[in-house]
């Protein structure tokens, strides 16, 4: 047996394990993992098929051509129940959802935590230090060009002579 994790759409299984897998399309469900087993009930598109509990690899020793999903027990009932993988089945979006990352993803969060690690102090530094210099130069730009703005007039309001009285407009 490998000790590769099966990729499944771009899902390791180990993102997998522990989320609701919902059906893409109407599907079963069996007692056993074996091809050519009886189904134990269907699933409709749309529903929940249950919480992935772990996986079985293709096996032909028991049956197994291709990777089997094994769901927690209903109900705190004792018994697993299973699900082949078949590409289309099975609602990808749903796992996005749950908070699953694909490969790729999970890649592109270890080579930016790699770089984080890496960085040198000062560039650590430049990093946090440039948001505050930042939001400290538009401050003082605003107290110096507000008193100019209220100084020149735009900010005061006209009078007009009506019938001998100041109204202001």
């Amino acid at each position: 047996m490998s000790d590769a994790v099966p990729i499944i759409d771009g899902y390791s299984m180990n993102q997998i394990v522990d989320k609701t897998l919902y059906a893409k399309s109407d599907m079963y469900v069996y007692g056993h993992a074996e091809n050519g087993t009886p189904p134990i009930y269907g699933v409709k598109a749309g529903d929940p098929i249950g919480v992935v509990y772990s996986w079985l690899d293709a096996n032909p020793t028991y049956g197994r051509t291709g990777i089997w999903f094994m769901f927690y027990p209903p109900g705190g009932t004792l018994k697993y129940y299973y699900a082949p993988y078949v590409q289309g089945w099975y609602n990808v979006s749903a796992l996005q959802e749950q908070g699953a990352l694909t490969e790729v993803e999970i890649i592109a969060e270890q080579k930016e935590k790699e770089e984080a690690a890496n960085k040198t102090w000062y560039e650590v530094l430049a990093d946090k230090l440039i948001p505050v210099i930042t939001w400290v130069a538009l401050g003082a730009a605003a107290i110096h060009i507000l008193p100019e703005l209220l100084k020149s007039g735009k900010g005061k309001a006209e009078t007009k002579v009506v019938s001998g009285r100041k109204r202001k407009r």
